[in-house]
């Protein structure tokens, strides 16, 4: 992508790597989330309170990238495309397969299942906050 990448994990067989890229949006993001929790009215916690939140939010917002990205890998694996691995960058994530399907019933599949990803998590976390505020 931009720079040079590490392979951080590996999971169904498929290698996930961090683009250097990435790290400069996983510190504004963390950074950004720490100011809204140390310093708006709604959170008002202490500093460390901040930063563990800011960096627990942080995670599940890169994991949900991750998330979408596998379903895309997974499910090219499955309908038998060659997947050769994952990378998270600045912009988000990229699945690295072989481009061409052997039908368009397979591609489509295949490109929606990250988006329909996305929306299921977005439904759980939206479930999560409207039942634990208190």
């Amino acid at each position: 992508m931009f720079g040079q990448s590490w392979r951080v994990a590996r999971i169904a067989g498929i290698d996930i790597r961090i683009d250097s890229s990435w790290t400069i949006i996983f510190l504004l993001v963390g950074y950004t989330l720490f100011i809204r929790f140390a310093t708006v009215g709604e959170f008002d916690v202490g500093t460390g309170a901040a930063v563990a939140l800011a960096g627990l939010t942080t995670v599940l917002f890169f994991a949900s990238v991750l998330l979408h990205e596998l379903a895309h890998a997974v499910t090219s694996k499955a309908r038998g495309v060659p997947v050769r691995g994952i990378t998270l960058f600045l912009f988000g994530g990229a699945t690295h397969a072989k481009l061409e399907t052997r039908r368009p019933r397979d591609e489509f599949v295949i490109t929606v299942v990250g988006p329909g990803t996305s929306l299921v998590l977005a439904a759980v976390f939206w479930l999560l906050s409207v039942t634990t505020r208190g």
